[in-house]
């Protein structure tokens, strides 16, 4: 299977497995007025083991993107500059 692809079903499946149940994200939507969860998203990147994992794949997720990009020539530049078309692949 394609790395980035298999990155993202690690990052889908851990998303709907903890993230969509945590409680201390239900608690604090609770708390927060609605668009308010800055602190929330502070715990979730620095504190959270299954937020660190997420932004480690991401991460990975991101270098694999850019690898790909250096294999085919393409700058980041040159890449945002092409149509959906030009990047069905990716």
């Amino acid at each position: 299977m394609n790395r980035r692809l298999e990155l993202l079903g690690k990052i889908d499946n851990l998303t709907g497995k903890h993230c969509k149940n945590c409680e201390r994200k239900r608690e604090t939507e609770r708390r927060l007025p609605p668009g308010h969860f800055s602190k929330q998203d502070r715990y979730c990147i620095s504190e959270c083991p299954i937020g660190l994992e997420l932004r480690r794949l991401g991460e990975e997720l991101d270098r694999s993107i850019r690898d790909r990009k250096e294999r085919r020539g393409m700058s980041d530049a040159k890449a945002h500059k092409m149509s959906p078309e030009g990047l069905e692949d990716y």
